[in-house]
């Protein structure tokens, strides 16, 4: 009987061994889980709204402006150079999108890609006025005054008076 006893002894102390490391080993991975599920957890994103933002450099000038129109029928971005002029200009509103290139001064597009529901088109033109139109464009005949649309796949050259020199098709 006392050698039931102590091999019963020696069993129970080899699963109370067992049972601690288990209990080790359990406490670990809850731990390691409750780890991870706070990790996983941050502050809730918070949303800033406004009709305009305003970006700025280092010395206080305005280098872009996002906004929407007064009616809201459109959202633009607008960027600035160093020395205060628009640059690039980008709409978006219902019916398509259009980035638009400005000369140095800000007052001369000299360049459009534009993407609506009826027509698409890019436009380049250059400092002496000569331009290139190709997708969409509204033609006019000189001598009839009559105007058409081209198709997307056209190209269109203009004269420095903005007068048609070449189209195809």
């Amino acid at each position: 009987m006392t050698q039931d006893l102590h091999s019963l002894a020696e069993r129970v102390d080899k699963l109370e061994r067992q049972n601690r490391r288990l209990k080790l080993v359990g406490v670990g991975a809850l731990l390691f889980a409750g780890a991870i599920l706070l990790m996983g957890q941050r502050s809730p994103t918070n949303t800033v709204s406004a009709h305009e933002f305003v970006l700025t450099d280092d010395k206080g000038q305005t280098r872009g402006r996002w906004y929407t129109t007064p009616d809201s029928t459109m959202a633009m971005l607008d960027m600035y150079d160093p020395t205060d002029h628009l640059r690039l200009g980008l709409m978006s509103s219902g019916t398509g999108a259009t980035i638009t290139l400005f000369d140095s001064k800000s007052k001369l597009p000299r360049g459009q890609l534009s993407a609506g529901e009826r027509d698409s088109a890019l436009w380049l033109k250059d400092s002496k006025g000569f331009s290139v139109w190709v997708g969409n464009a509204y033609l006019e005949t000189e001598k009839t005054g009559r105007r058409q649309q081209t198709s997307a796949a056209s190209l269109a050259l203009f004269g420095q008076d903005s007068k048609l020199l070449w189209s195809a098709p």
